[in-house]
């Protein structure tokens, strides 16, 4: 039985918000950690950060993303006229990135293909690269 993921019952953050991913968007692994997600929790989905609670994107990528050799960093507004939604589960500033319809999306479908698609390329995500000296070469 999955764990209840529960929701914290705020608003919208505004669309100019910015929401960071960590590493690269590989359609495999968002596909894979969306599968992880719904085994834990009962719905596909897959962690971002989101500069609500007083956190600004700075303070994400320094704490929270500090080990990752990638970040994309998307705006909220994007996100959602490309059809995804964003829910306020766990604790500020972690939000999940959904699809409509989480609860029924199956890895592999033509849903997840899209939403793969629509999070790398309808969104267009400003792709940083990070100071993390363990990043492997390239």
């Amino acid at each position: 039985m999955p764990k209840h993921r529960s929701r914290r019952g705020e608003p919208l953050p505004r669309d100019a918000a910015l929401v960071l991913r960590g590493d690269d968007l590989d359609p495999d692994l968002l596909s894979e950690t969306a599968q992880e997600n719904s085994v834990v929790y009962g719905f596909f989905g897959i962690s971002v950060f989101v500069e609500v609670g007083g956190f600004s994107w700075e303070t994400i990528a320094s704490d929270r993303l500090v080990r990752a050799g990638w970040l994309a960093i998307f705006t909220v507004g994007d996100l959602l006229r490309a059809g995804l939604e964003l829910w306020d589960t766990g604790r500020d500033p972690i939000t999940m990135l959904c699809t409509r319809g989480a609860r029924s999306w199956s890895p592999g479908s033509s849903v997840a293909r899209t939403a793969s698609w629509r999070i790398r390329t309808t969104c267009r995500p400003r792709r940083c690269l990070t100071n993390y000296e363990d990043r492997p070469s390239s």
